[in-house]
């Protein structure tokens, strides 16, 4: 009950998004997404990717990179080709800019 695509705290986490702003990283899909959950008003991104080296699979070789200013975080999400997902998010609102 309550439960959303699985996860039990989901909606606790969501309620934690409306009050702080988080960058929720996570992975191991074997893909690079970038996804803003439509939390009304509140800065819940999610980026996703994979690990950076796989020797049994170079073809889902992919990693992301975090670069933490003081008015914005730069997100890059490479793979085997090179920068695939570039976004900025505001560290004021904690959204996409």
């Amino acid at each position: 009950q309550g439960n959303r695509g699985g996860y039990a705290h989901f909606e606790e986490f969501t309620a934690l998004a409306q009050q702080k702003k988080i960058i929720f990283l996570s992975g191991d899909i074997h893909t690079n997404q970038f996804v803003s959950h439509g939390v009304p008003h509140s800065g819940f991104c999610e980026v996703i990717s994979s690990g950076a080296y796989l020797p049994n699979d170079p073809s889902s070789n992919r990693y992301g990179l975090l670069d933490i200013q003081s008015d914005r975080v730069e997100v890059k999400l490479y793979n085997q080709a090179g920068l695939e997902i570039s976004k900025t998010i505001s560290r004021a609102t904690g959204l996409p800019i």
